[in-house]
């Protein structure tokens, strides 16, 4: 079953490993997981799942600086999944490193146990992650939204290939300091390519901004600029993509991101 592969990836994540390896993956790898709760559990039983995830445990290996955990509620848009959430670290063999000592843990056996329990289904990925823009979001561990975030799960067009896609993102990064927008100098992007699993998009684009107005003031000043029509008109050219809005929360926050 697909949950059960996803609790096997997951036990390769939840404790710090090893620093930046030579083989690295500019901007790292993210873990991501989109599950559906069994009937009769709540908001309240997805919380303490990640509260669990949260909890410190003592670790062999140095700290990886990349080593985080996030939560998305849903906030608009079409999703099968009742939340999502992701792990995130420096490299493939942080990952790995991370994952043997969790999976020998009381912690691990535990979490994987209440996941079990609460948890119908997930899909998951592991994603290669490269940062296009620097983000200015909240950055603590608690129970109030760090982020409004935006995903667009896209597919390349017939005809264009990722090479067209870079294309698009590089002038997209070239038009937004020239809209001169202060919400959108806080809007922060990341892309995500598959490495191993996924449900069938070529890539994903995730934006952050830090509350919903300062989306929503953002988001106008690029609808109505020259600039970010353009942008939208290359992406549209060489991918389709739909969307889903999301209230993001850190669980574990990474000292680099």
């Amino acid at each position: 079953m697909r949950k059960l592969f996803a609790l096997t990836i997951l036990s390769l994540a939840f404790v710090t490993g090893n620093a930046l390896a030579e083989d690295a993956t500019p901007g790292g790898i993210v873990q991501v997981f989109g599950c559906t709760l069994q009937d009769g559990q709540t908001t309240d039983n997805v919380w303490a799942l990640m509260d669990a995830l949260g909890t410190p445990e003592g670790a062999a290996a140095p700290p990886d600086p990349a080593f985080g955990v996030f939560f998305w509620a849903p906030f608009r848009g079409a999703t099968d999944y009742d939340f999502a959430f992701g792990v995130l670290n420096s490299d493939l063999v942080s990952m790995a490193d991370a994952g043997s000592a969790y999976a020998a843990s009381a912690r691990g056996q535990a979490n994987d146990l209440r996941f079990e329990n609460t948890v119908s289904d997930c899909d998951s990925a592991i994603m290669s992650v490269e940062e296009l823009k620097e983000a200015s979001i909240g950055m603590t561990a608690d129970r109030t939204v760090d982020a409004v975030v935006e995903t667009f799960s896209c597919t390349i067009n017939e005809g264009s290939d990722m090479d067209d896609v870079n294309g698009a993102l590089d002038y997209w990064k070239g038009q937004i300091p020239k809209i001169g927008s202060p919400a959108l100098d806080k809007y922060g992007a990341h892309l995500w390519t598959a490495y191993r699993g996924g449900t069938g998009s070529d890539f994903v684009f995730v934006g952050n901004s830090p509350d919903l107005k300062t989306w929503a003031e953002g988001s106008v000043a690029y609808d109505s600029s020259a600039g970010g029509q353009a942008a939208d008109e290359r992406f549209f050219k060489h991918s389709t993509c739909t969307n889903q809005m999301w209230n993001g929360y850190w669980i574990v926050v990474p000292e680099q991101f």
